[in-house]
């Protein structure tokens, strides 16, 4: 019997966290087992651009989809305007479908899951992504003020009430996992959480995707040439990831490579981050800043000779699992990141695919360049891409989330 699942999300389809982490996984799962429902909250600017392809790729899948208009005025009260609305609309349409199972990404979309499951019996699975009231205080986005401050201690008590009653709790890392089964309140009773890391697309990123005639254009359009050492940085920049660190380790890498470029492929602001280069002392023509579809991510990707990532290390970072990691491994492009995060440290030691820092410091970015020569001659594509294929495969992540809800139905 088909099993009917809505699925809750506070993120867009539309924004690039859709694209990338929602509807690939949501695609697997639909078929003959599952007829999925998709709640979500859009932005208007990002709708417009993205609606139709998103409708025609959702038809394919046989998913239906449903959202609310993301409103962020007034401030402060945006966000409880928003949840309302997400979850009138989701007590309509579970009043029409009689859902089996209630799918929620993180935190505000989980305040109606566990409604409904307490309403209406139905299997409530919680999502977490990450400790996200912890993660809005550590990076700054919720402010030291009083309504912030009841926020978190609002959220974090429902934490504890999510984990309780979910049919089952995901997380993205087993450094989370143990964090959890670590509190006071679990120490008798283990509630069932399964670990699911953020996947990649591997089908997308492979360099069998590559073709070389189309890297040597991409190069020539960059000012690129082949004997230049291109180190990238590839996502978003600002509150968790350091663009400052990671420009005063290029600078030094510059001292030591002088045929270096650094290539950041971004989404973000580029007016920003040149400011950001200038006052780190970067010259103009070491830099490249780039906007790139997701399509187009790995063949960008390909000219590099190393990446690097540096992420603000925090207690909130102990549930973080970055995608660039998966994506990097699965081109097999060697990269350079700090410990401390998530699950990053085994991972990278298990695999073989990139070299840890453990302080972010000129002495930690000297030693490292050290052994980058060395790394990068060594380093064996095949094996860490066959890594990621057992580890970070979007195939993976789906036969775990179906996993999930068959375990989910016995119960």
């Amino acid at each position: 019997m088909q099993q009917k699942v809505l699925y809750i999300t506070y993120d867009g389809l539309s924004d690039p966290l859709g694209e990338s982490q929602i509807l690939p996984y949501l695609c697997g799962l639909s078929g003959k087992d599952y007829s999925i429902t998709i709640l979500s909250c859009e932005k208007k600017e990002k709708l417009l651009l993205e609606k139709e392809k998103i409708h025609h790729l959702l038809q394919q899948n046989n998913i239906t989809w449903e959202f609310i208009p993301y409103k962020k005025n007034p401030p402060y009260f945006s966000y409880l305007i928003n949840y309302l609305s997400l979850r009138e609309k989701a007590f309509v349409l579970y009043k029409k479908n009689k859902f089996n199972i209630i799918h929620c990404r993180s935190y505000v979309s989980s305040l109606i899951g566990l409604l409904l499951k307490k309403k209406y019996g139905t299997k409530f699975i919680f999502d977490m992504r990450g400790f996200w009231a912890d993660e809005r205080i550590e990076g700054k986005i919720w402010k030291n003020n009083f309504i912030f401050s009841r926020a978190y201690d609002y959220f974090k008590k429902k934490e504890i009430e999510f984990i309780q009653n979910a049919d089952c709790t995901i997380s993205l890392t087993e450094n989370a996992k143990k964090e959890i089964y670590g509190w006071q309140i679990f120490s008798n009773k283990k509630p069932p959480i399964k670990v699911i890391p953020c996947c990649a697309d591997l089908n997308l990123f492979s360099q069998n995707n590559i073709n070389s005639t189309h890297t040597a254009q991409l190069k020539k359009e960059l000012n690129i040439s082949d004997s230049d050492f291109v180190l990238s940085y590839i996502g978003s920049v600002g509150t968790w990831y350091l663009l400052d660190e990671m420009f005063s380790f290029f600078k030094l890498l510059k001292t030591k490579k002088d045929n270096s470029l650094f290539v950041i492929i971004t989404p973000d602001n580029k007016t920003y981050i040149q400011e950001k280069s200038k006052q780190a002392g970067i010259d103009a023509a070491d830099l490249r800043i780039i906007y790139s579809k997701r399509r187009d991510m790995p063949a960008l990707i390909s000219i590099s000779n190393l990446s690097v990532f540096f992420i603000k290390s925090s207690y909130s970072k102990k549930a973080s699992s970055p995608t660039k990691m998966a994506e990097l491994m699965s081109m097999g492009i060697p990269f350079i990141a700090n410990s401390d995060i998530g699950d990053n440290d085994q991972i990278i030691k298990d695999s073989g695919a990139g070299i840890m820092i453990p302080a972010l410091n000129e002495k930690e970015y000297n030693s490292a360049i050290e052994q980058m020569d060395t790394f990068i001659s060594g380093y064996n594509k095949s094996s860490v891409r066959k890594f990621a294929e057992h580890f970070f495969s979007l195939e993976s992540g789906i036969d775990k989330y179906k996993g999930i809800y068959q375990a989910t139905m016995k119960q």
